[in-house]
């Protein structure tokens, strides 16, 4: 099936004119001649180029600053454009193939269903309704054939890596890739030299490509290789972000092993007369091998993971010093502002960016940017979530010119967060201010009458099984403990007492609040409540679709009061199940069941 935009039938009138980027000197570490070929039976390698009509330009326009340097624009992000398969046979039909792409271009190393499809947003569902398809995970995969798997090298933090360098580097980390078949082409905003001769940028950021026997090993093989290079000293360490987060950095992107993610590697649009040179792409081993995956996966051993975490602890410990004064910084230059704009003291300001540094959890004070500029609250996303949910953010502590860099998660059935995909993706939790709750001699049953209501307004605990409390998390229920329920009573409500001053004729003179601790003997109320706290009741948790005893479908995430059933799921536009599906969807969906056990040796014939 082909699927194209009404006003698009001619793919090739909005494609930008390849530059001069690609006539470097380099000759490829293997020659062709002494390649040797492959067998004939060998399945090519399959992929997808991506083409923009709307913007029309994917890669970055980079140009000259005010003092001379470097700017870097980045394009808008696509709202429209098709995708198109792709089957080379080695890695030498790959480089050609990507020394052609032009600046509207760019590879998704997953495919469609489909060899020829458009690309749409994922709200746009006119376009969706003619054929066209989101870049979504449902729509883009790692198919069990031949493929491309890219690592990205971005820098170290106090050294330069040649191509040979990074290798080098990257083979010490994982002695498994020594003789895997290797693609190495610089990044796109490597190589340029300004109208004067002088280097703007060295060749010091690289992009490799394996091929690979099996394209859906890439995700696993990815965090293999994280392992592996964590487990490297000095492959491994942690940036230091604005707002004082440890951010884990490794030799490569560990954040890019997705099927839709788009790989940006057609030429860059140089202007003010900046050009590129020597960014011809190199190809290591034998330009015809594909390399098994499960190499590399299998040299993760369980004593390489226990050095992993060993080196993650240590880089984290690093910096931490240095994180804290970073981050005290931050609060001190930005809480003034929020208190002025949110009307609230001083002190409530800096324990809400507090709580944003450091737990990565946004309360109701904390002010977003929205992609189009207008700043919100977090109560507000609270509020209305049918209005906010996928609206998209700039990252909360970061903001930079991406203002679509974070996705507000409300109705997903899980706690709400705000997921940004700056710094390999950060997860914030979002969370109402807390409530206030009065503590004092003969309070005893309003204070817990106070706490379980604030419980059941926040919809965040169950009543589950006979008599337990239980939260949702990591697509499962979890029992509370009294510890955990006391803990939690501290985060969601703030508790005090009042302290009387009076003088010897019995007048008050004075009264002050007195921050108090989360009581114990709340919880241990709550908990003996069998049958009144009236908390929603939880049956199970699903993270699909799925019947409910009456036979209807169930696809909403969220709760279902009707069966106590909790659908949760990661999905921003989670799939919902057609309620008079076609034969054609009826196929699919048999397909799809089918694949884990198609290979399963049955006794019998499978019956039609």
């Amino acid at each position: 099936m082909k699927n194209t935009f009404p006003d698009s039938s001619d793919p090739t009138k909005n494609l930008a004119t390849p530059d001069n980027s690609h006539n470097g000197d380099v000759r490829n570490a293997v020659e062709p001649a002494q390649i040797t070929p492959s067998e004939l039976s060998k399945k090519p390698l399959i992929f997808t180029i991506i083409t923009g009509i709307q913007p029309a330009q994917l890669t970055k326009i980079i140009g000259l600053d005010g003092k001379g340097g470097m700017r870097k624009e980045t394009s808008a992000m696509l709202s429209r454009g098709q995708a198109q398969q792709v089957a080379v046979a080695d890695l030498i039909g790959l480089k050609s193939h990507l020394d052609t792409l032009t600046s509207a271009q760019a590879v998704a190393w997953g495919v469609t269903k489909d060899d020829f499809v458009a690309v749409c947003t994922q709200d746009d569902t006119e376009s969706q309704q003619t054929g066209a398809i989101a870049r979504t995970r449902e729509n883009f995969k790692f198919r069990a054939a031949p493929g491309v798997m890219m690592l990205d090298h971005d820098g170290l933090p106090n050294e330069e890596l040649s191509p040979l360098q990074f290798r080098d580097r990257l083979i010490a980390a994982a002695p498994a890739l020594v003789d895997a078949p290797m693609l190495l082409r610089p990044s796109a905003s490597a190589g340029c030299v300004a109208p004067d001769g002088s280097i703007l940028s060295g060749l010091t950021r690289h992009r490799l490509y394996i091929p690979v026997v099996d394209a859906t090993l890439i995700p696993e093989a990815g965090k293999a290789l994280e392992a592996l290079l964590w487990a490297t000293p000095g492959a491994g360490w942690c940036d230091i972000g604005v707002a004082g987060q440890r951010l884990p950095r490794c030799l490569v992107d560990v954040s890019v092993w997705q099927p839709e993610r788009l790989d940006f590697a057609g030429p860059p649009v140089l202007v003010n007369g900046i050009t590129r040179a020597g960014t011809e792409g190199v190809i290591y081993g034998d330009a015809t091998a594909q390399f098994n995956l499960r190499l590399l996966i299998d040299s993760a051993t369980p004593s390489i993971k226990k050095q992993a975490q060993a080196g993650l602890k240590a880089a984290r410990a690093a910096v931490a010093e240095k994180c804290d004064t970073a981050r005290r910084i931050w609060v001190a230059d930005k809480a003034p502002a929020l208190a002025q704009s949110r009307g609230i003291k001083l002190a409530q300001a800096t324990n809400v960016l507090e709580r944003a540094a450091v737990h990565q959890v946004l309360m109701g004070d904390f002010e977003l940017t929205c992609a189009d500029g207008q700043v919100v609250n977090v109560a507000q996303l609270l509020d209305n979530p049918l209005c906010w949910h996928n609206t998209r953010f700039a990252d909360p502590l970061d903001p930079d010119s991406d203002k679509r860099v974070a996705v507000a998660r409300l109705l997903n059935g899980t706690r709400p967060d705000l997921f940004s995909h700056r710094h390999g993706g950060m997860r914030y939790e979002l969370r109402r201010q807390s409530a206030r709750v009065q503590l004092g001699r003969g309070m005893r049953v309003d204070s817990t009458d106070a706490v379980l209501q604030i419980l059941r307004d926040r919809s965040d605990l169950f009543d589950f099984g006979t008599n337990a409390i239980a939260f949702v998390a990591d697509s499962k229920a979890t029992p509370v403990s009294r510890d955990w329920l006391v803990d939690h009573a501290g985060r969601v409500a703030e508790f005090y007492s009042v302290k009387t001053e009076r003088d010897d004729d019995g007048n008050v003179t004075s009264t002050r609040e007195i921050a108090e601790d989360a009581p114990a003997y709340i919880a241990n109320a709550i908990i003996a409540k069998h049958g009144s706290r009236n908390f929603r009741k939880l049956t199970a948790v699903t993270t699909a679709p799925t019947l409910r005893p009456d036979g209807s479908v169930f696809d909403e995430p969220g709760h279902d009061p009707a069966t106590g059933l909790m659908y949760v799921t990661t999905e921003a536009y989670p799939l919902a199940v057609p309620s008079a599906p076609t034969v054609e969807q009826a196929l699919d969906a048999l397909a799809k069941l089918w694949h884990p056990i198609r290979l399963f040796p049955f006794a019998d014939e499978v019956a039609v």
